[in-house]
């Protein structure tokens, strides 16, 4: 991975007071986070969603409850900051998706970022937006 992803991600993370840092949070190589993001990318573009909802008014603990309500089994999963056509960093990390959820709001920040949380096991894919409007995709 590029030292300016990782400086992307040990950024973020530091910022985390009570990150689990005893869970490996296994950087992506670059190469690999390019080409799930065009996985990823072509997904969103072809698939219909089964949960579109705006979390802008809603409480950090109903984010919470919503990302935990999608039917996931629980499984580790990748997690992408899409980078913009400025700028060059596309970065991936892998967490369990329970962790993922109880610290979203430290991995994402409302309008500025987009994420794309993809499980390793090809069954669904979430969407937040930097517009504050979670999506939910199951992968057929």
């Amino acid at each position: 991975m590029g030292v300016k992803s990782m400086n992307f991600i040990q950024t973020r993370l530091a910022e985390v007071d009570s990150f689990p840092f005893s869970y490996e949070s296994i950087e992506l190589s670059n190469e690999f986070v390019k080409n799930m993001l065009n996985v990823i990318n072509g997904i969103l573009s072809t698939s219909s969603p089964l949960n579109v909802v705006d979390i802008s008014l809603m409480e950090e603990d109903s984010v919470v409850s919503l990302l935990l309500s999608f039917d996931t089994n629980n499984s580790e999963v990748y997690i992408f900051w899409p980078s913009d056509s400025n700028t060059s960093h596309n970065v991936g990390i892998k967490i369990p998706y329970h962790i993922f959820c109880k610290y979203y709001d430290d991995l994402w920040y409302p309008s500025s970022d987009d994420i794309w949380v993809y499980d390793t096991q090809n069954t669904f894919c979430i969407e937040i937006s930097h517009e504050e409007i979670v999506t939910f995709r199951r992968l057929e």
